[in-house]
């Protein structure tokens, strides 16, 4: 078993290696205290990995993001105060739970809720989300739908605007619950860009899923 080293944790190189800072190996253990298991996904913001928690005995899933995309010591410290605000957003059965943030060589690591069944983008893409009879899917669409209407209103009652809503960031955490997730993560990767033209061009959202006027 591979061990990145407390040092690392501040910022600091790992004797004997030149691995990033997002080359985890299952097997290694990252912040003395998380337990790598596998990598689950990547995507837009970053990649995240499912990791041990050994003082809880649970999973959770760390997101990294891209080391690209955080646009020096200004999207790192973004980063970390939009992952701090979804932390501090009171618990609600339909988002999904960021437990706190840390730096891992100099990269901010959020760690939240482990979602077992992926997001509803890859449910797609496998066609699961179509599996069983025509009044199954158009329920199971519709419960998500509603599951996601109710995360982003308890969120926007309290003053949290998403910002990037799309299939990728509506998470399933079991059979029937959908929960949203990655409250914002993008905003925060444009916010530390130094070249205006292309914050207002992002905007934090993804084309696909914008409205024709934005």
């Amino acid at each position: 078993m591979s061990k990145f080293s407390a040092s690392a944790a501040r910022g600091s190189g790992i004797p004997g290696t030149q691995r990033s800072s997002t080359d985890w190996r299952p097997g290694d253990v990252v912040l003395g205290n998380y337990e790598v298991r596998e990598k689950i996904g990547e995507g837009g913001t970053g990649t995240v990995f499912r990791v041990w928690h050994r003082d809880w005995n649970t999973q959770l899933a760390a997101k990294v993001p891209k080391a690209d995309g955080l646009f020096g010591e200004i999207g790192l410290r973004a980063f970390e105060e939009e992952c701090e605000t979804w932390t501090a957003l009171e618990w609600h059965p339909h988002v999904l739970s960021c437990h706190h943030v840390r730096r891992f060589r100099g990269v901010p690591i959020a760690l939240m809720e482990l979602a077992e069944l992926g997001s509803v983008a890859s449910s797609i893409r496998s066609t699961k989300l179509y599996e069983g009879s025509d009044g199954a899917i158009l329920q199971r669409l519709l419960t998500i739908a509603l599951h996601s209407a109710l995360g982003l209103g308890h969120a926007h009652a309290r003053g949290l605007v998403h910002g990037d809503v799309k299939p990728g960031n509506i998470l399933l955490t079991g059979p029937g619950t959908a929960k949203v997730a990655d409250f914002g993560l993008a905003r925060a990767l444009t916010t530390g860009s130094l070249n205006p033209q292309e914050r207002v061009r992002s905007l934090a959202m993804t084309p696909a899923y914008c409205s024709p006027e934005q």
